[in-house]
């Protein structure tokens, strides 16, 4: 009589690098259509509100914060972590992560729209202040993968070298 197996507990593969180049094209040829529909019908298009790359950046803040104070429980004091507490904080990187990879790719195709039509003072807005969100999402990108790689357990790291994709919980 064999006994039962027991498979491995389900695990969420680190986000990669192809999925955040992948959502910021994604974002940057959905923001190029809308761009160029508007321009198309005549439409002047809309202007970056400066809150915008305030609040990504308050964004990129509060996950970074999220992701020092796990940092901290799991690697350095080596506390054990509630697991749902874990998962909620391991989707909110993956969130902010491909979230803010989104609209980078949006800011950056929407500058770079506008950038042609430099000299006059409204294209000129619309491309500072996008290339000002550009930067602002991709701290709140680098912010999400600190925050998902500190939901990683110390205990992992000896496996991704044998079991090849690095993954977490």
């Amino acid at each position: 009589m064999s006994e039962p197996e027991h498979p491995e507990p389900p695990r969420l593969a680190l986000t990669s690098w192809r999925m955040l180049i992948t959502a910021a094209l994604v974002g940057g040829v959905l923001v190029w259509f809308v761009t160029d529909l508007i321009g198309r019908t005549g439409a002047t298009p809309p202007v970056v509100p400066p809150a915008a790359p305030l609040l990504l950046g308050l964004a990129a803040v509060v996950v970074a914060v999220f992701g020092w104070r796990m940092r901290q429980r799991v690697h350095v004091q080596r506390v054990r972590v509630n697991a749902f507490e874990a998962v909620r904080l391991l989707v909110l990187g993956k969130s902010a992560a491909l979230g803010g990879a989104v609209v980078l790719g949006g800011y950056l195709a929407y500058a770079l729209v506008h950038l042609p039509r430099w000299e006059a003072a409204a294209p000129r807005e619309r491309v500072i202040w996008s290339f000002v969100a550009v930067i602002t999402s991709l701290g709140l990108v680098a912010a999400g993968l600190f925050l998902e790689r500190a939901c990683k357990r110390p205990d992992d790291d000896d496996e991704e070298t044998s079991a090849g994709p690095e993954s977490v919980l």
